[in-house]
């Protein structure tokens, strides 16, 4: 992981990918932008989560190791999208896997200092049930599909 911290180039993300959108706060004290080479890990499976990432550009795997060795892709992520979304919600205590396919670039937004504020913005919240509601009707559709 690498992490953008050149004034102009964070004002670029900012201004291209806005997440005002997303908030009724101010969220850039707590975010930085961050990227990741194809096949670097976004998200260690088995860990707590220290930061949400938002997918500004790039195409990630989700994915989960079993007992026997196997592992299970459980879905493709493609910008734009959350990653990290359900430990935030306390949905599962640590994460999944998430490998970068292709070189990607996020927000990362560091939970710690403001998760009270994140699940007290009913903006937020309303954004986010959007997003996985959305997720659920792709992900129906995929395995429906004949």
């Amino acid at each position: 992981m690498k992490i953008i911290d050149e004034y102009g180039t964070l004002e670029d993300y900012y201004n291209h990918f806005s997440l005002s959108d997303y908030f009724s706060f101010d969220i850039r004290p707590y975010t930085s932008v961050v990227t990741f080479d194809s096949e670097e890990k976004i998200l260690q499976e088995g860990e707590n989560i220290c930061f949400l990432y938002y997918l500004i550009d790039g195409r990630a795997k989700l994915f989960l190791s079993h007992e026997n060795g196997r592992i299970s892709l459980i879905n493709f992520l493609n910008a734009p999208c959350f990653i990290g979304e359900m430990e935030l919600l306390g949905a599962q205590e640590t994460a999944n896997g998430v490998t970068a396919i292709t070189p990607c670039t996020c927000y990362a937004i560091n939970i710690d200092k403001c998760r009270d504020k994140m699940l007290n913005d009913v903006k937020f919240l309303r954004g986010l049930c959007l997003f996985l509601s959305q997720k659920a009707i792709g992900n129906t559709y995929n395995y429906s599909r004949k």
